[in-house]
């Protein structure tokens, strides 16, 4: 990684099993996929990116100690 660019970030991945990436550095994600098969409505899925964007972290230190980066493959969610 050249660059920390994490603070300046807009990017989410939705994966087509329906999780919500905010970040590729970690294994986080928000399932919109359950949201909608437990009942929830639109309202429910704006309040839910909603959160994962406020939610950004301003960034990661994995790069600095070569520990503690995603497990998840990049190609899973389009990286």
């Amino acid at each position: 990684m050249t660059e920390h660019f994490c603070d300046d970030c807009n990017r989410l991945r939705l994966t087509a099993a329906g999780g919500l990436h905010a970040c590729l550095g970690y294994d986080d994600s928000i399932s919109l996929r359950d949201i909608l098969r437990n009942g929830g409505d639109q309202s429910a899925l704006h309040n839910a990116i909603a959160q994962s964007i406020t939610g950004k972290r301003p960034g990661h230190g994995f790069e600095s100690t070569g520990v503690g980066g995603p497990t998840k493959h990049m190609i899973s969610v389009g990286g």
